[in-house]
């Protein structure tokens, strides 16, 4: 438990450092022109992870969505962000995130987690799963003022 508390707070100092204030700070000087170029980044180097993790995580041929959300989980509770999974059946999945220490850092920049947040969704899932049509999507995010986060996952 001490470990996992200590990965969670490097790499969610990491996550702060390297990720949440260079895009505060440019979206400061750039405004919302960011998004679609930092989007295109993100779609590449999630397809990466996708593809590199194939090999990595378990394969749970019998239930898809616990591979899905073993992913999902493994990149956020590394930062330090917590959810429950409501598993609807073997194919698709809803997390609901209601605190998320990083949610009230964002200001103008908000749009973080429903524009990125997504396209890495969308683009490190298809690779574990080849032959299937995999939908990501975030309907909620707390960063824009909603109860709470809400990813919607299925795999057919």
């Amino acid at each position: 438990m001490v470990l996992k508390s200590s990965l969670e707070k490097t790499f969610g100092k990491t996550f702060e450092i390297c990720v949440l204030f260079p895009i505060k700070s440019i979206h400061s000087m750039a405004g919302d022109k960011i998004w679609k170029p930092l989007d295109k980044l993100t779609a590449i180097t999630s397809k990466l992870i996708g593809k590199t993790l194939n090999f990595v995580l378990p394969q749970y041929s019998d239930n898809p969505i616990a591979r899905a959300t073993s992913l999902i989980d493994m990149f956020e509770e590394l930062v330090g962000i917590h959810g429950k999974w409501e598993i609807i059946n073997k194919n698709r999945a809803v997390k609901r995130i209601y605190k998320c220490k990083f949610a009230c850092k964002w200001g103008k920049a908000n749009k973080f987690c429903t524009i990125l947040g997504e396209t890495m969704g969308k683009e490190a899932l298809p690779p574990l799963f080849q032959n299937k049509k995999v939908t990501y999507e975030i309907k909620s995010t707390l960063s824009q003022g909603d109860k709470c986060c809400e990813y919607y996952v299925s795999i057919d």
